[in-house]
């Protein structure tokens, strides 16, 4: 059945919602919040509302301006303090004590301007001359969309799925590339995983190293969700990795992406992104003044707050902040398992374990006797969702946005952050699942 006539048959059969459920929530960092008002209307300061903290703070930030303050126009590639915070916070997290020579730090708005920005990088942007980039199959349909739109050919590598995690096999990537019949310019990789929460050892971050050096490929590693990991497990970002090799991988080019906004844990507003290139040529920086967009100044302090320098740590404040975002992973945490335990529970259903972020991707296990010509699996897949939606309100998204194997179904489902809506919306899935099963066995 044609997909836009499913979709006209679910919306026809849509019931009557009794609550509409918002699924995309994030946490509200008061602290944070405080210091934002602040830095843009500064006569607050003046109120008692504020703490001192924030108002000293807001003074900090707002005495690296002058003339209108936050008004001002940013370097098209951050500003100063901006990219000196972001660099601290990558040698902290990495227990490294300095910038590699030829390491740079910029800044750039969301994450869709990142991507065309350093994607016009690379040899082959806009031409259509058969220049190809490896993209995760499943991962973030932006990396494919910026593949696309700046001209490039998307070649897939298809990850592994087991019950513990995904995972990547050097196979995978050695196939795509003989299979490619194109010139490949880079690699991406995405650590933490989305839609799949998987998180990457050792080993495997040194299959893609081992892969670049013996092909001559650029690593472009998308590590938005690097803070939202819980559960006691432990990011270990493509740079640590790569420079704890660096006897074995000196030629490996790498470039490292974080995106605030697409974290569970950033504000959904504050657009705001930075990229950390290693061992790229001086050119990239040169290139980055002309291309970026000078991303907005009251992001980019929000973008150092966030990633606590330790002057912001120093004030008493801080300690609230830093309890919030713990407390907020732990919550995370035990609602990303009772979703996982809750799929492994359900007839013709898997999910593996989620180790970060905010959401699920549960594969649909229904026999290949239940797949008609008619109802082929990819239909079967939309179908699925589509009906779910109809039927509950609960809204997913079928895998094959994200890229997976031809014979395989999953939907990404993003878990509400309260148990009591989490445990009713998993209720109704359990309902419509039964439902849906029968139908087809009928």
């Amino acid at each position: 059945m044609d997909s836009v006539a499913q979709k006209e048959r679910c919306f026809e059969k849509r019931v009557k919602f009794d609550t509409i459920l918002q699924t995309e929530d994030y946490i509200q960092y008061s602290y944070l919040n405080e210091i934002i008002v602040l830095c843009i209307y500064s006569d607050l300061s003046e109120s008692f509302k504020f703490s001192d903290d924030a108002k000293q703070l807001a003074n900090h930030y707002l005495s690296n301006f002058s003339g209108n303050g936050v008004g001002t126009y940013s370097k098209t590639i951050g500003l100063p303090f901006t990219r000196k915070d972001v660099t601290n916070y990558i040698l902290e997290r990495d227990g490294t004590l300095n910038l590699e020579q030829d390491e740079e730090v910029l800044i750039e708005n969301n994450e869709w301007s990142l991507l065309n920005s350093i994607l016009k990088f690379f040899i082959g942007a806009h031409m259509n001359s058969g220049y190809g980039i490896l993209i995760p199959y499943p991962s973030s349909p932006i990396i494919q969309e910026a593949v696309e739109i700046c001209g490039f050919l998307p070649v897939p590598y298809y990850l592994t799925e087991a019950a513990d995690q995904w995972t990547i096999e050097e196979e995978a990537l050695v196939k795509a590339l003989e299979g490619s019949h194109c010139k490949i310019n880079c690699i991406f990789l995405e650590n933490p995983g989305y839609p799949t929460g998987h998180l990457y050892s050792e080993k495997e971050l040194e299959i893609f190293f081992r892969v670049a050096k013996n092909h001559g490929i650029v690593l472009i590693a998308i590590e938005n969700l690097q803070m939202d990991v819980y559960r006691k497990n432990k990011f270990l970002s493509s740079r640590k990795a790569l420079i704890q090799k660096d006897e074995i991988y000196k030629s490996v080019q790498l470039m490292c992406l974080f995106s605030l906004a697409r974290s569970p844990q950033g504000d959904k507003s504050m657009q705001i992104s930075y990229i950390d290139s290693l061992r790229m040529d001086k050119l990239t920086t040169k290139f980055g003044t002309l291309t970026f967009t000078s991303a907005a100044t009251v992001h980019q302090i929000y973008l150092s707050l966030f990633l606590a320098p330790k002057y912001v740590r120093k004030y008493p404040s801080f300690t609230k902040f830093e309890n919030e975002r713990h407390n907020f992973i732990e919550l995370l945490g035990n609602l990303a398992e009772i979703t996982v335990d809750f799929f492994n529970l359900q007839p013709y259903m898997s999910c593996s374990q989620v180790f970060a972020g905010h959401c699920a991707f549960p594969k649909l296990l229904f026999p290949s006797r239940w797949i008609t010509d008619e109802n082929e699996a990819l239909d079967l897949e939309e179908n699925y969702c589509c009906e779910l939606y109809a039927t509950t309100g609960i809204y997913v998204v079928p895998g094959k946005v994200f890229g997976e194997n031809p014979d395989s179904m999953h939907f990404k489902y993003t878990f509400p952050l309260d148990q009591i809506t989490l445990h009713e919306q998993l209720e109704k899935i359990r309902q419509f699942h039964q439902k849906f099963i029968q139908s087809l066995i009928a």
